[in-house]
């Protein structure tokens, strides 16, 4: 059943389909008219020039626009939309706008091509669009302009340029105060922008309770309030360099979330740019230097330490590496003996046999309790042995630990035996053999005691009287030969 000719244009348009595309004007479509059905009847209203845009259809917006398209006829209510929940009157500082199809140009997305064709494209349209009298400096209804949507999407620095050149101001605001350097991905987009005189702080004002309760934009709380913090969390580890290589300031949580790029020139950017060294997961308790240790990074744990981060209990986190037992030793030579031997209790469940001896030969106390999760009489091996480390056990046992009854008065083996870690039965193995009651060592025979029955090549068999000097082949032994004694050298008898 053939469709209404309007509908066959704005589906043609979109599809990028020039053939259909006259074909549908040819059957009485109208260039700038508006369908107001989809194919299944539900109120979808679009101008074929609009789905051109929006799908980056470039010959298609060529053609549309030779044929009479009018950059002004989309409907306001397209040309309005934001990518964002619109916002309440809270956020008014910026203005609002009606629009135009720079805006859906700058913003559209299409997944079957890559990000240079997308850009490309984009410029492409947005200079025919230009050219036809459309508005580059136009606001959607939340205030975001053309360089807030192709930031937001992840378009290149040409498109910036394109903008920029335009006349977009390239530190506005939309009407929640977010720049487009503030949703930039791509580093030479936000270079362009930074080079235009954008902010490298961003503008996003400090939030407090009655601006999360106006607003109506999904907002984090902690993008918005940390815009660095965010990029880094999202290791978009370049752009954030930039930004500090431009003054930016270090925000909160920067440095717990750097820490774990394995980027250690990021960790030295942030403590340059005022991170605090005592740096912790927002809302969280797992420091900085924790998360480097944790990653293996040995350059940002020496950072973190000499910017003046103590190095706790919690700093000693096992990763079974070579990496982690060279980083341990260099913790456990500048840490307190406390936070030493604590740091082994703590670590005693996942850290390698190395990493354990590390701890040990810088003097952890291998037989002290700590409390763990509220519970008293924690120690080492107890913990070891309730999280199955084999490897962990094995050394603590070979160094001398004792298994004694510990937390909620159970000791390492019982803790073994309800463990159901994959290596619970080696350890309850070891510390079984460890607990059970050793046999006395054999007392030393000597066969010239007192009492001992010797044999002589020529006087026969005798027994020891006395025995006069000490142990060997010159002492000399008092031998009765049947009611006849001789003194003999220990070295001509033989034990009988």
């Amino acid at each position: 059943m053939p469709i209404d000719p309007q509908l066959a244009l704005v589906e043609a348009a979109a599809d990028g389909l020039l053939d259909a595309i006259a074909a549908a004007l040819t059957r009485g479509a109208h260039v700038d008219g508006i369908a107001q059905l989809n194919r299944h009847g539900v109120v979808d209203p679009r101008t074929a020039l609009y789905e051109a845009v929006r799908h980056l259809q470039v010959e298609a917006v060529r053609l549309l626009l030779a044929r009479g398209a009018r950059v002004d006829s989309t409907p306001p209510a397209l040309l309005r939309a934001s990518f964002w929940r619109t916002l309440s009157p809270a956020f008014a500082a910026a203005p609002a706008g009606p629009g135009s199809l720079v805006l859906v140009a700058a913003g559209a997305q299409v997944y079957h091509v890559d990000a240079d064709e997308r850009s490309r494209r984009t410029l492409a349209i947005v200079a025919m669009l230009l050219a036809a009298g459309a508005d580059a400096t136009a606001r959607d209804e939340n205030g975001a302009t053309a360089l807030h949507h192709a930031a937001r999407i992840g378009k290149q620095a040409e498109v910036a340029r394109a903008m920029l050149a335009a006349g977009v101001a390239a530190d506005a605001v939309d009407r929640a105060g977010w720049s487009a350097l503030d949703h930039a991905s791509d580093v030479g987009f936000a270079e362009v922008l930074l080079d235009a005189g954008a902010d490298p702080d961003g503008h996003a004002p400090e939030e407090g309770p009655l601006d999360r309760f106006f607003s109506g934009a999904r907002l984090s709380r902690v993008e918005h309030r940390r815009r660095l913090t965010a990029q880094v969390a999202g290791r978009q580890v370049d752009l954030a360099l930039l930004r500090l290589a431009r003054g930016a300031r270090a925000t909160p949580g920067a440095l717990f979330f750097a820490a774990s790029c394995g980027r250690p020139e990021l960790v030295e950017a942030l403590l340059a740019a005022g991170a605090d060294p005592r740096d912790a997961e927002p809302n969280g308790p797992m420091s900085a230097l924790t998360t480097a240790v944790r990653s293996g990074d040995r350059r940002a744990v020496e950072a973190i330490v000499a910017a003046g981060a103590p190095i706790d209990a919690s700093a000693f986190w096992g990763t079974r590496s070579q990496v982690g037992v060279a980083i341990f030793a260099w913790l456990a030579a500048r840490a307190e003996p406390m936070a030493i031997t604590e740091g082994l209790v703590r670590t005693a469940g996942t850290a390698s046999a190395e990493e354990v001896i590390a701890l040990l030969d810088a003097g952890a106390d291998i037989d002290r309790t700590h409390s763990l999760g509220g519970v008293d009489g924690w120690t080492a091996l107890h913990v070891a042995a309730s999280q199955g480390n084999a490897d962990a056990v094995r050394v603590l046992l070979a160094r001398g630990a004792t298994d004694r009854r510990g937390p909620e008065g159970k000791t390492a083996l019982a803790l073994a035996r309800r463990s159901s870690a994959p290596d619970s039965r080696a350890c309850s193995t070891m510390l079984a053999a460890e607990s059970r009651p050793k046999a006395p060592p054999p007392k030393p025979v000597d066969p010239h005691a007192v009492g001992e029955r010797v044999t002589h090549a020529k006087f026969g068999l005798g027994t020891i009287v006395a025995v006069e000097a000490a142990a060997g082949d010159q002492r000399k032994l008092t031998i009765d030969f049947g009611g006849t004694r001789r003194v003999l050298l220990a070295k001509f008898v033989a034990p009988a």
